[in-house]
């Protein structure tokens, strides 16, 4: 629901099941490669280079930004 609508039905087709014994290592796994991909991109804050902040399943990406004139 967004917005007090809801979208129509749609069927998952693939994705990491819930609860499942191999879930945690598949999304290391899947999380491990997204985040080294990101490892060129990002800000830095002082003397540290940061592209994304990452705790258990909640990420943070960080990008610049150039200031409108």
């Amino acid at each position: 629901m967004w917005n007090g609508v809801y979208s129509s039905m749609f069927r998952v087709m693939n994705g990491v099941k819930q609860g499942g014994v191999a879930s945690p290592v598949m999304f290391c796994v899947y999380i491990d490669e997204l985040l080294s991909g990101l490892r060129d991109k990002g800000c830095l804050f002082g003397k540290f280079f940061v592209g994304a902040i990452a705790y258990a399943d909640d990420i943070v990406l960080l990008a610049p930004i150039v200031p409108a004139p």
